[in-house]
């Protein structure tokens, strides 16, 4: 036997493992992306809400006339229901899921051109659970520290200044740390890596 051999047999492989980096951005603060994140949510919340407004006033002028033109106006119940919840949900959805593959994702060849992919499918479907946690949030807020501003608001059936302000802080600070929060889960797991194709 050559002791050589042994020796280097003997030897523990000292292998260096990779620290990772540390972070001194706190854990307790939404992430920079996060923030981005709710800035992009915002605008396209805004820009859904403007859309219901106008399809809602066409689309309940229809319903209206509908009825009117009904001789059994309980028949079109499940219609106008499936409706309503088709507007209110499936199209938010589609235009969040939209606006985030158009930025972040490609689109699936194997799917139709309207079709966005699947993840931008659940960035959709979490963006409108996003908007709209923020936003009973924020009213709930504006419940508790601007009661007395309602009489106002029922008169002119517009908010005042110290409402959407209470409404706005609200809104971005909840959208913020929700999306935070889904990142500090999805850390807390080790997935598996991507092996990459050659």
């Amino acid at each position: 036997m050559n002791p050589n051999i042994d020796k280097q047999q003997s030897k523990p492989k000292n292998k260096k493992q990779k620290v990772p980096p540390k972070s001194y951005y706190p854990v307790s603060f939404p992430y920079p992306h996060c923030w981005f994140k709710t800035i992009i949510l915002l605008f396209s919340f805004t820009f859904i809400i403007f859309l219901l407004r106008i399809i809602g006033v066409i689309t309940g002028t229809g319903i209206v006339v509908m009825i009117e033109l009904s001789e059994d106006p309980q028949k079109l119940t499940f219609t106008i229901l499936f409706w309503l919840i088709s507007l209110c949900l499936v199209f938010p959805v589609f235009v969040l899921a939209h606006i985030y593959q158009f930025l972040w994702s490609d689109r699936n060849p194997n799917l139709p051109k309207w079709m966005p992919n699947y993840r931008s499918l659940g960035e959709g479907v979490w963006g409108w659970f996003v908007s709209i946690c923020a936003f009973l949030i924020g009213a709930l807020m504006v419940f508790e520290f601007a009661p007395n501003s309602f009489s106002s608001s029922y008169v002119n059936s517009e908010l005042s200044d110290t409402q959407a302000t209470i409404l706005s802080i609200a809104w971005v600070f909840t959208s913020a740390y929700l999306y935070h929060f889904r990142r500090l889960i999805y850390d807390s797991f080790s997935w598996p890596k991507k092996v990459k194709r050659k």
